[in-house]
């Protein structure tokens, strides 16, 4: 969906709210202003609010910043009143407290002459999305209690923990929707040069299980630890299905499978070595794969280890 059409969408609910028609509904929603995302109970209530969208059957969904549909009024925001630098942290808050990531696109757009912050929800084949650890609050600042895996879908124009039939209308969607955008990566191998060098030797697939094609520009490996984020990133040249490409030409039809290999640098948390993060991986930790289109799109999702053992210290 193009942000021509989401602006679209955005000012026709606008327009009926103003002439007193309440457009909030189930997969569109307004707020009258940002979440302070860096506090913990606004932080909370946020994932609440995007997990409940993603998970909620049906299209695309919608939220938007800087109108409150009861009191017909507008506020100016845009997204650093959230308090975050720049919507790539969207895709870290999904990787250290959700369950999966999902594609998720931040707009910051004039409408009316009225600044407004667009959240905009592609259906997503990855849910239910949980909530690793949802925590409420006393209104004192201190925790309530905390729940672990949490599952919201929207309710209306409230939000209310998954029921059985909530699940089995996700996994009617899973099977019924093809998204714009969608992948699975294996990391099949991945290898330390040597004990103190800062590069590393993967092999990996991309599938592509959306219905547009990908051209990829940029490939990073992400694992988040107890001390510190290593990012593992692909150098320019890389080896494509055996021949050599460069990596804005790296090129992936929709139901199509391509293999990649080549030398990456990594970055590594305090100065450890490489090895630090292999060791990590072969330990268990999860690592997300980020996938930056030659579109502008950044994507992330789990990759699948293959085999643990394979990987080299």
């Amino acid at each position: 969906m193009s942000i021509e059409e989401i602006k679209t969408i955005v000012k026709e609910h606008i327009d009926q709210a103003l002439q007193g028609q309440s457009k909030e509904s189930l997969k569109f929603e307004f707020k009258y202003k940002w979440p302070n995302l860096k506090d913990p109970r606004e932080l909370n209530e946020f994932l609440k609010d995007i997990t409940a969208m993603a998970n909620t059957y049906g299209p695309d969904g919608f939220i938007v910043y800087g109108f409150d549909d009861d009191a017909k009024k507008f506020n100016d925001v845009q997204f650093t009143d959230c308090e975050l630098k720049d919507d790539s942290q969207l895709f870290d808050l999904q990787s250290r407290y959700l369950s999966n990531n999902f594609d998720l696109n931040e707009y910051d757009e004039t409408i009316d002459g009225h600044q407004l912050s667009i959240l905009h929800f592609p259906p997503t084949l990855h849910k239910p999305i949980l909530i690793k650890n949802y925590r409420t609050f006393h209104k004192d600042g201190h925790e309530k209690r905390s729940e672990e895996h949490k599952i919201f879908v929207r309710n209306g124009t409230t939000i209310r923990t998954a029921k059985k039939e909530d699940l089995e209308l996700m996994s009617y969607d899973r099977k019924n929707i093809v998204p714009e955008y969608d992948f699975q990566v294996a990391l099949l191998e991945l290898k330390t040069r040597n004990m103190g060098d800062a590069r590393a030797v993967y092999e990996l697939t991309i599938e592509n299980t959306g219905r547009r094609p990908i051209s990829l520009r940029k490939i990073r490996l992400i694992v988040e630890t107890e001390n510190g984020i290593y990012q593992l990133t692909a150098s320019q040249q890389v080896i494509s299905n055996n021949l050599p490409n460069s990596m804005p030409n790296l090129y992936v039809k929709p139901n199509d499978i391509r293999f990649f290999q080549g030398e990456a640098i990594v970055f590594t948390p305090g100065g450890q070595t490489t090895v630090g993060m292999v060791h990590q991986i072969k330990q268990g930790k999860d690592v997300i794969a980020e996938l930056v289109l030659t579109n502008g799109k950044t994507f992330r999702v789990k990759a699948e280890i293959t085999n643990r053992e394979k990987l080299d210290l």
